[in-house]
């Protein structure tokens, strides 16, 4: 049985593929997935504020100490 919200009475959120002529036409997905989807973009400072070393005093990252190279303009 399906609930409004486009869920299957198990709780489980499905997908569906639709054909045409027997190439792959549409997909018919859950609210919820589609929210998940297309949700906005967070951006860098705040990928790096979620990040799970935020605040961490141990990482330490190191500066590529090679030259640069030549290159022909």
């Amino acid at each position: 049985m399906w609930k409004s919200d486009g869920s299957h009475k198990s709780g489980i959120n499905v997908s569906k593929a639709i054909t045409l002529r027997g190439a792959p036409a549409v997909v018919v997905l859950s609210k919820q997935d589609y929210d998940r989807l297309t949700q906005r973009e967070v951006s860098l400072t705040e990928f790096m504020r979620n990040s799970p070393l935020s605040g961490a005093d141990d990482v330490q990252f190191t500066r590529d100490q090679s030259l640069t190279r030549e290159i022909d303009l």
